[in-house]
């Protein structure tokens, strides 16, 4: 009997578990599920946007790069063109020189044979008149002199002979076997490479945000820890500024020995450039190759920046700063120079394209030796003297400054590098 009960009480404890259909649709629309529904649709419309713009500007880049490969490629055939026009010419002007000395030489031999030629002619008109006119005793006497001018004008032949006179000169060429070996072993202009990159791109949706929103830590500078990529030393070089070019090269400013020194991306040296009579303390890269340095003039104490082409090794422009004595730190944002100027101390403003010098109104203190530097649209300064970093917007407003009382005798651009790459390590840690 129990049994049957139990069996007759399931169905109606069934029935009360379940939920009419009208009751669970009546807030369909206005349900969390249609609203987490709805932004998952936004969010990857959104996604898909941003993937298709970032694919657009990838294909532009692309085509940019390949733009550029193509004038890096006829550049380069120029510069070879002209090589080799010049390489051309120098021979050319070799063979000339040879046929003119080889000319000068026959044409000396042909001479002498004309005169010798003349002399045996003459003799035998005579010959041939005194056989016909003269007596017996003047026949006789003549002979005896016509024999002795024969004979001297036979051993003048003999002695031209012997002095090699009628050997044949001769003028060949034979290209150089580098020249010669281009034709056969360059197969290639060039080698083209192709590769994928990572992209940092992530789908989101509303569920990831809130966790990201929830979960992001910002690493303090504590958290910092430096690896060394690569280690060259420097002797007794006084360097004072330093530049890693888009290529990988490495550009340094000597301030004492007024010169520039390059490094290629191993750190074997490249090249040296000297400055002549301007100290050069601090550059940055411009484009590309091109770089400005921040220098001033020994004997006139007259500031100036100087735009530098490294491939042509050519001072390609001079900037005089008449408002200064002396320029140390500079960093170039969009071909906008910024420069720390002494005496008297400012933050001076160049436009390369407009060419207009404007100072940066602030009480920021620009001491020797100063340093400057550009991050998520902040400068950062070094003052040696004061040991202190100082950040400040574009227009001069102090946001933080930074004191160092403890290293005295920290140097401003080995401070400023660390603080550069705190700087990007943070926005790494931060991406």
């Amino acid at each position: 009997m129990s049994d049957l009960l139990q069996m007759h009480s399931r169905p109606c404890q069934m029935h009360r578990n379940i939920v009419h259909i009208e009751a669970v649709i009546k807030q369909a629309k206005t349900s969390q599920i249609f609203q987490d529904l709805n932004q998952c649709v936004s969010d990857l419309q959104s996604n898909i946007a941003q993937m298709r713009t970032a694919r657009e500007n990838n294909l532009a880049k692309v085509a940019d790069q390949c733009k550029s490969a193509v004038k890096k490629i006829r550049e380069f055939r120029i510069k070879l063109n002209h090589y080799l026009d010049a390489v051309e010419k120098d021979l050319i002007i070799k063979l000339q020189d040879a046929e003119s000395e080889y000319s000068q030489q026959i044409k000396e031999v042909i001479k002498n044979l004309h005169e010798v030629e003349s002399e045996i002619s003459s003799f035998d008109n005579i010959l041939q008149s005194i056989k016909q006119h003269a007596t017996e005793l003047q026949v006789y006497l003549a002979t005896r002199e016509i024999e002795k001018q024969v004979s001297d004008q036979e051993k003048r032949l003999t002695s031209m002979m012997e002095n090699k006179h009628f050997d044949d000169l001769s003028v060949s060429l034979e290209i150089d076997t580098k020249i010669r070996n281009i034709l056969s072993d360059l197969k290639v202009f060039g080698k083209v490479s192709m590769e994928t990159v990572p992209t940092n791109e992530k789908l989101i949706n509303w569920k990831s945000k809130q966790a990201q929103i929830i979960t992001i830590v910002v690493k303090s500078i504590d958290d910092i820890t430096l690896k060394q990529e690569s280690k060259f030393e420097f002797g007794n070089r006084q360097v004072t500024g330093c530049i890693i070019l888009t290529d990988g090269r490495m550009a340094f400013t000597e301030y004492e020995y007024k010169r520039l020194f390059i490094r290629k991306a191993d750190g074997s040296p490249d090249f040296e450039m000297p400055l002549k009579l301007s100290n050069a303390f601090d550059l940055t890269v411009i484009k590309d190759a091109t770089i400005a340095v921040s220098s001033w003039h020994c004997i006139f104490q007259k500031a100036f920046i100087q735009i530098i082409d490294l491939d042509s090794r050519q001072i390609t422009k001079t900037k005089i700063i008449d408002t200064i004595t002396q320029a140390y730190g500079i960093v170039c944002i969009d071909k906008i120079l910024v420069l720390c100027g002494y005496i008297p101390n400012g933050i001076y403003v160049f436009d390369e394209n407009t060419e207009q010098q404007t100072k940066i109104s602030s009480t920021i203190d620009v001491g020797m030796w100063s340093c400057i530097t550009y991050f998520k649209n902040k400068f950062y300064m070094t003052n040696e003297t004061k040991h202190t970093v100082t950040s400040f917007d574009n227009k001069g407003n102090v946001i933080w400054a930074y004191y160092d009382g403890v290293n005295m005798k920290i140097h401003g651009v080995y401070l400023l590098i660390t603080v550069e790459m705190c700087l990007l390590h943070l926005k790494d840690q931060t991406m």
